[in-house]
């Protein structure tokens, strides 16, 4: 019988303690960028779908109130005037006041079109955002 006895230094058996701790932290660092790169994302999601339904609203309560009436009161002003009810400088005020009201409908039409299409854009990167983060962390 022949036996042989091989002691390996301790230094030496538990190196891979110090390779499994640094990749645990490696992990842990990667899931704490994209947790926090998720929050980021479904906070600015969350902002604009909360924006677009505050200029919805808007634009809906103007449109409501004044989409239908604008042709009307501008026959109605056109006929006061042309039936001398209203002096040159009344005329022109209410048609002023009437194109600031259009100038504001207006507006609100260009702010919830371009907020909708802001919305439409980050929610359809969405997809390509999730997966490079899980590309980026394979």
């Amino acid at each position: 019988m022949f036996s042989v006895s091989v002691s390996v230094p301790v230094q030496f058996r538990n190196d891979f303690n110090e390779v499994a701790l640094a990749t645990r932290e490696l992990a842990l660092a990667s899931e704490e960028r994209l947790h926090a790169q998720m929050l980021d994302t479904r906070e600015a999601v969350r902002n604009l779908a909360e924006l677009l339904q505050q200029t919805r609203l808007r634009f809906e309560q103007w449109q409501a109130l004044h989409d239908n009436e604008m042709t009307e009161q501008v026959e109605v002003l056109q006929q006061r005037y042309a039936q001398g009810d209203l002096s040159l400088a009344d005329y022109q005020w209410q048609v002023q006041q009437l194109r600031d009201g259009m100038q504001a409908g207006l507006t609100l039409q260009k702010n919830y079109q371009q907020t909708y299409v802001a919305y439409l854009h980050i929610t359809a990167a969405l997809a390509d955002v999730v997966s490079s983060l899980i590309s980026r962390e394979q």
